[in-house]
């Protein structure tokens, strides 16, 4: 059995306890999403979406949100991840192990998948299987065949994965052709094995999809274009390239979306080093006399945004939000490799490195202030739900020819959000200071789980029927009097004209 090195042990402390500066605010406490008010009994999306392998996942926990747990299992998944990362790319100054883990931990996609507690711990099992995959693959002889189902396994609970992956896959190129001075044949000798786990784990995903939604008699969903992916045509590549860059720069607030925010500043530093150091290296490595060798390292950088939004390449109805962009958090880990081959006595490189583990800091840092301003948010967001559902229900019981038995019709969406506080940076999915009831599910779902009232409601079909009635148009909307009529045996709440 492999003896526990010294780096692991400092991963998993890090991870935890960073990660809990980070999330803490999100594990002890009930702050639901829209998603949440009729997720209290399941795991979200699976088979529709083509994410079989996230029901299976999930049962490790439970059908339920039972947020400790969820939150315990997902670290536990991430600090295996870091590990995997560290060893992968040989990182071993304690420093650069605890800022990998912290800068993982703390990444957005990480708090943006935590507003979704009830599948978070099935996600962050497939960030795991995608660094497996590639981990595997990487380092024993026959790695490819347990690597090939790894990333079919992340895959096979969240797409989305696939492109983390991918970008390790990248990094680790670039290391081979700029740290390890191997040449361009060389390195595609070593490489060529992590392709065929890539290509071989994306056709089994695709086959036993397949196989698994026919035998169970269910078609994919066309949310997200996942029941659509084809080859595009060049124009739509061309697209989905420029989509793809313009998504890079925005989630880091750098170009034509830099600002005077902690949060832009410090990635704009971050890249500029980023990019110095690789200069810096093929300098000093002498990669310039390989000419593609150094091809292949341009071709990497330049590719790595497609890489991360690879999705786009498939499916034109795709629209990425923070949740599926965790393979952006390896470019953190990546620079921290270079700065792991910098000579200790020479004093340039020995600044250089004080100055990258600063920046690297201070971005962590502010992924942990971020993290917990998004849950601070959440908990406005949740405070203001039950008021509101509290309050209309109130009202729905007031009214004289209620019963209990009646059906209930939630009609329009009623905005409580508030402009002084603003969206977070970058915006993350799930997160928000408006209100959970985005619709009548939602205020049906919350009486019931929140306040103990179960009540049916109208059917789509009969609430656009009573949104035509003179009855409704001269209505009051939500919060005034007036807003909640008993109409043709229906009681009807208005929240808004539209």
């Amino acid at each position: 059995m492999r003896a526990i090195k010294p780096e692991w042990k400092t991963a998993v402390l890090a991870t935890w306890i960073i990660g809990l500066f980070a999330h803490a605010y999100r594990f002890f406490n009930f702050l639901p999403t829209g998603d949440t008010m009729h997720s209290f009994f399941g795991t979200g999306a699976t088979y529709r979406s083509g994410r079989w392998f996230l029901d299976w996942a999930s049962q490790l926990s439970t059908n339920y949100e039972l947020i400790w747990v969820n939150a315990a299992l997902s670290m536990i998944y991430i600090c295996v991840a870091v590990v995997m990362l560290i060893e992968l790319l040989e990182i071993k100054n304690q420093s650069a192990i605890i800022l990998t883990a912290g800068l993982v931990v703390t990444f957005p996609a990480v708090t943006s998948t935590f507003a979704y507690m009830f599948t978070a711990d099935g996600y962050m099992m497939a960030f795991m299987l995608a660094v497996a995959g590639i981990y595997l693959t990487e380092k024993y002889k026959w790695g490819v065949i347990p690597g090939m189902i790894c990333v079919c396994l992340s895959m096979s609970t969240y797409q989305a994965y696939l492109s983390v992956s991918l970008v390790l896959v990248a990094i680790i190129c670039v290391k081979k052709v700029l740290l390890d001075d191997l040449n361009f044949v060389q390195a595609l000798q070593a490489e060529y094995t992590q392709a065929i786990t890539l290509a071989g784990g994306a056709v089994l995903n695709k086959v036993l999809t397949n196989l698994i939604n026919k035998q169970i008699g269910m078609e994919l969903t066309s949310y997200q274009g996942i029941n659509d992916v084809h080859m595009l045509t060049i124009e739509d590549n061309l697209k989905a390239i420029g989509a793809s860059w313009d998504g890079f720069k925005l989630f880091f607030a750098i170009g034509e979306w830099a600002g005077k925010s902690k949060y832009s500043q410090l990635h704009q530093l971050f890249f500029v080093l980023l990019l110095g150091f690789t200069v810096y290296f093929v300098i000093k490595k002498k990669v310039y006399k390989r000419p593609v060798a150094l091809l292949c390292v341009a071709a990497a950088y330049l590719c790595m945004p497609m890489l991360v939004y690879v999705i786009r390449f498939v499916s034109v109805k795709v629209v990425y939000h923070a949740l599926m962009v965790m393979s952006l958090s390896l470019l953190y880990v990546f620079i921290l490799m270079l700065i792991e081959h910098f000579d200790e006595d020479n004093k340039i490189e020995k600044v250089m490195r004080y100055i990258t583990v600063a920046v690297m800091c201070g971005i962590c840092y502010i992924n942990i202030l971020n993290a917990n301003y998004a849950y601070y948010q959440m908990n406005l967001s949740y405070e203001k739900s039950y008021a509101i559902a509290m309050d209309v229900l109130s009202r729905v019981e007031e009214i004289e020819e209620f019963d209990g038995t009646q059906k209930i019709a939630v009609c329009g969406f009623y905005d409580a959000s508030t402009e002084i506080i603003k969206p977070s940076n970058p915006e993350l999915v799930g997160v928000g200071n408006g209100t959970v009831l985005a619709g009548q599910e939602h205020y049906l779902a919350m009486w019931e789980y929140c306040m103990g009232r179960v009540y049916t409601g109208a059917t789509p079909e009969e609430t656009f029927e009573l949104c035509q009635t003179d009855e409704y148009l001269d209505m009051n909307v939500y919060p005034y009097a007036g807003c909640v009529e008993y109409i043709d045996g229906v009681v009807v709440v208005k929240l808004s004209e539209e």
